[in-house]
């Protein structure tokens, strides 16, 4: 291998860190996001927090899906499993809210 190739690849392999911190980060907001939409929607449950949480799990979902899309291989991590899981419990939030009697 030449000094040409392992620097390269050295970029390659630096590249690929800073997306998968970047990623890492985003997933991370916006499962703190959707985790507080729960927590508001269980404390002050209106139709604003209810269309909060449902925007917010939207979105955790697109992250979940993109995230599995990139990388197949390597999606499933202890941190995608938390996030499904947050989707869930999001899902039982508002199916709550909407049999709940007003």
């Amino acid at each position: 291998m030449s000094i040409h190739d392992h620097i390269s690849r050295q970029a390659t392999s630096k590249n690929n860190n800073m997306l998968r911190n970047a990623i890492y980060q985003t997933g991370q907001k916006i499962e703190q996001e959707t985790l507080k939409a729960i927590r508001d929607l269980k404390t002050n449950p209106t139709h604003q927090t209810l269309l909060t949480l449902v925007e917010k799990r939207g979105q955790l979902e697109g992250y979940v899906e993109t995230r599995k899309s990139v990388a197949p291989s390597v999606a499933v991590d202890v941190a995608l499993d938390q996030q499904r899981g947050i989707i869930n419990k999001a899902k039982q939030a508002i199916e709550s809210f909407l049999t709940s009697p007003e």
